[in-house]
């Protein structure tokens, strides 16, 4: 038997001075950032012990194997604290409806504002909402990562962009 090389993925160097926006959204530390090309990136802190950085990479790589639509996501570090880097997938016209606020729209009673795990907000009552909204067949349960349970809409573009960040790759 013969041992591989491992592969290094390069981490990103995030400036904390960079970010435009906090993201309130969740129960992790996470901020959104602009890097060099303009391009917009959240970042999320890695919660000590639990691998949630490279866990979501993993996943990216994954789907992007087998050409599932997701975001691209990159190990990183943000004042030496790790994390990971998630790419916007979002063009200028589009904004991130979550799915708390798609829930929120078919159930009064959906507690939208609860931080935290809120017991209503499941893969199945987000996909059945998606299923009412969306092209025949389109997000049927079993098709769908359960890891991305938001949707995008058109916007109007408004706004001046945010000033670019500091966002470096190393290895």
């Amino acid at each position: 038997m013969s041992a591989r090389p491992i592969h290094q993925h390069p981490i990103l160097e995030v400036d904390p001075d960079s970010q435009f926006l906090s993201e309130p959204m969740g129960t992790k530390r996470k901020f959104w950032c602009h890097d060099d090309d303009r391009d917009r990136w959240l970042f999320k802190y890695s919660r000590p012990g639990t691998g949630e950085h490279w866990s979501e990479k993993v996943a990216s790589a994954i789907a992007a194997l087998l050409e599932v639509p997701a975001a691209q996501v990159e190990l990183a570090r943000c004042r030496a604290e790790a994390g990971c880097a998630s790419r916007s997938f979002l063009s200028a016209d589009m904004e991130l409806v979550h799915g708390n606020e798609i829930l929120q729209e078919v159930d009064a009673t959906y507690p939208v504002a609860q931080l935290g795990p809120v017991s209503k907000h499941t893969v199945r009552a987000v996909l059945s909402r998606l299923e009412s909204v969306a092209p025949s067949g389109r997000f049927e349960a079993g098709h769908v990562s359960t890891a991305g349970t938001g949707a995008a809409r058109s916007r109007p573009t408004c706004s001046a962009p945010a000033p670019l960040s500091s966002v470096a790759k190393t290895t």
